[in-house]
């Protein structure tokens, strides 16, 4: 693919949450906390097979890392952490691929975290489908 660095998001603890996460921004077109839903959607159609079915594709996607750019990877980093941490992460990449940063005292970023309560009413829902314990990710 001829990229320089590859940079891939490290395991996510909350892998439910992340998948809760892909089927809402599927569902409303928000992929970014900036981004304007296309739809609203009420948390009684965010169906347990709808968050299976998003968990099922991460897994599709973090198979195919694992068999095809694990080998090549530059380093995996907690993208929470580059974009909402504290600025030495964003630093760190920066010196990882030799960008000079100096006069740069700060790093604004309109990412951020889009979870909100009702979906800690999902997340149980799907904890009590499967009989394990998720929801206090």
């Amino acid at each position: 693919m001829y990229f320089d660095r590859i940079y891939r998001p490290a395991e996510k603890e909350q892998k439910f949450a992340q998948a809760l996460s892909y089927a809402k921004a599927n569902m409303t077109g928000q992929w970014r906390v900036t981004d304007k839903p296309t739809r609203h959607v009420p948390t009684d159609e965010i169906t347990n097979s709808i968050v299976i079915g998003a968990l099922h594709q991460l897994s599709l996607w973090d198979e195919f890392y694992e068999s095809h750019l694990a080998k090549i990877r530059s380093s995996e980093l907690l993208l929470r952490r580059l974009f909402v941490g504290p600025l030495r992460y964003f630093y760190d990449v920066l010196d990882d691929c030799g960008i000079e940063r100096q006069g740069i005292v700060d790093f604004n970023c309109a990412v951020g975290i889009q979870r909100v309560d009702s979906d800690r009413t999902v997340l149980s829902r799907l904890e009590n489908y499967l009989g394990c314990r998720i929801a206090d990710e």
